[in-house]
């Protein structure tokens, strides 16, 4: 219990740095911050999808006693298999291991201009995912 216990928390704080970056984002009043704003929401983004995909595993594993293959992908798409996220919630978290591949791997100005303008989508998913596992881990208190 304390191992996935810590995971989440981990899970939980990494969204909330990411919420902060978006909101920050959103209020920006100086021009010229703008970009390394942008670029840290990004970063925040790509530790977030980390995070959440290395936390469900570990949950998965305790909750369901499967043992996935490792990567965000197998992990996203168990959260459909067990009626965690619908299908096109799925497709949608696919979509975010995708831009978190791209995203840390290749630089392009009008990528990053994408991506950030999908991330509030992904964090809201990822919050959504998060909450529901949290009101399992708090009420059933379940045996991890």
């Amino acid at each position: 219990m304390e191992k996935i216990m810590e995971r989440y928390k981990t899970a939980q704080k990494t969204l909330k740095f990411l919420k902060k970056a978006i909101d920050d984002y959103e209020n920006l009043q100086h021009q010229e911050y703008i970009e390394h704003l942008r670029n840290s929401k990004i970063q925040s983004f790509e530790f977030c999808v980390e995070t959440m995909w290395k936390f469900l595993k570990l949950y998965f594993r305790k909750a369901y006693g499967v043992e996935l293959d490792p990567g965000a992908k197998p992990i996203f798409r168990y959260c459909f298999k067990v009626n965690l996220v619908t299908e096109e919630e799925a497709k949608h978290l696919l979509k975010m291991v995708d831009d978190r591949n791209l995203s840390s791997h290749t630089y392009h100005e009008e990528f990053a201009e994408e991506m950030n303008e999908r991330i509030e989508n992904h964090y809201n998913l990822m919050e959504k995912i998060i909450n529901q596992i949290g009101k399992k881990l708090n009420t059933e208190n379940q045996k991890y």
